[in-house]
């Protein structure tokens, strides 16, 4: 199966290591499962059932807040509390979420469910070869990305994946707000969903080709029919281009890049992230304006990754060392290390040693 190993990583050491933080007797089982596998919506079922405390009722939507604890969580004094809330997020970036069951003095069950696409051979050799895009090679203009599709659960990994890329991204529900938010706000490229109600992507195309600024504008369908025949009417509406779902994230950015020349950031090669060391002086620290740093807690709090990346280039245009360590932070999803780096700068008259 493909989906973004990363994400899916990083969820279940959260989980699993929620669930052994609060298992002092008994065990914690892990169950692994696939539904839908012959359909084109083939989902990964994943749970993790611990024989801690359990949440109470009224709490189990509370677990998923940032920062927020249950009184399970309070009593073991442990954690920042965002663990969770990163987990379902990432979750739903991959089209899916995170639930949870559970009673009091019976333990919990936490079950994520995510989209996933069926692998081949050709997946894994072609995957050291493939580098994740974290970013836009500077000096080039933020493109102006609008995003049409009438399901959320379509739009928001689609629009997450080009923020963190460095996109200004706008969305549409259907094929009649889509020619609203283009003559309004002129995007420079369109992913547009063909079946959509009120009014198709085909005919939201054809709108707005007609229009002066719409027949310069790259428009790539994003279609779940693998029908060849479907290429025609596509092409012949006015679209530029095609992907169909599920695609892989590489396919995005090599369409944008044909049709907008843009040129990306890469992640380093495996492994080479994580033996960096990311470290920061206090006199570091102390030179970041009070304003930014506000601006960027409160960016982190929210895990709004679009927010926090401007607010590191803001910092970075200061401060080129600073802003590299902060967005090579985010871009490895590590928003808890952030956190700390921010709030440990209002200590720093206190603490002269290095933060890593």
């Amino acid at each position: 199966a493909v989906t973004d190993e990363n994400k899916l990583r990083q969820v279940l050491i959260n989980l699993l290591g929620n669930a052994v933080k609060f298992t002092e007797r008994g065990g914690v089982t892990v169950r692994v499962s696939v539904k839908n596998r012959a359909s084109d919506d083939m989902r990964l079922i994943a749970e993790v059932e611990d024989t801690g405390p359990g949440i109470a009722e009224e709490e189990q939507e509370t677990a998923f807040g940032y920062f927020e604890q249950t009184f399970s969580g309070r009593q073991a004094q442990s954690g920042s509390g965002l663990g969770l809330s990163i987990s379902r997020e990432y979750a739903r970036l991959m089209g899916g979420d995170i639930t949870v069951t559970s009673r009091v003095g019976e333990g919990a069950i936490f079950r994520v469910e995510i989209s996933i696409a069926e692998g081949n051979e050709s997946d894994l050799k072609r995957k050291d070869s493939l580098q994740r895009v974290i970013g836009l090679v500077p000096g080039q203009p933020i493109p102006r990305i609008l995003v049409v599709d009438d399901k959320k659960e379509n739009r928001a990994p689609l629009i997450r994946l080009l923020e963190i890329a460095g996109c200004n991204v706008r969305e549409a529900v259907d094929g009649r707000e889509a020619v609203e938010v283009f003559s309004q706000w002129h995007p420079d490229f369109i992913w547009m969903d063909i079946r959509m109600p009120v009014m198709d992507g085909l005919e939201a195309t054809r709108l707005i080709k007609a229009t002066q600024n719409g027949m310069t504008t790259p428009i790539a369908a994003v279609t779940a029919s693998a029908l060849a025949e479907d290429r025609g009417p596509i092409l012949a509406a006015g679209c530029d281009d095609l992907v169909r779902k599920p695609y892989r994230e590489q396919e995005i950015f090599e369409v944008m890049a044909k049709h907008l020349g843009l040129r990306y950031l890469y992640e380093g090669k495996q492994g080479e992230e994580e033996t960096q060391t990311v470290k920061l002086s206090a006199e570091q620290l102390g030179t970041l304006p009070e304003d930014l740093r506000n601006q960027l807690h409160q960016a982190v709090l929210r895990l709004d990754t679009a927010g926090t990346l401007e607010v590191i280039e803001e910092i970075g245009a200061l401060h080129p060392d600073i802003g590299a360590v902060f967005k090579r932070l985010v871009h490895t999803f590590e928003y808890e290390r952030l956190l700390k780096m921010i709030e440990d700068t209002v200590l720093l008259a206190d603490t002269p040693n290095k933060i890593t």
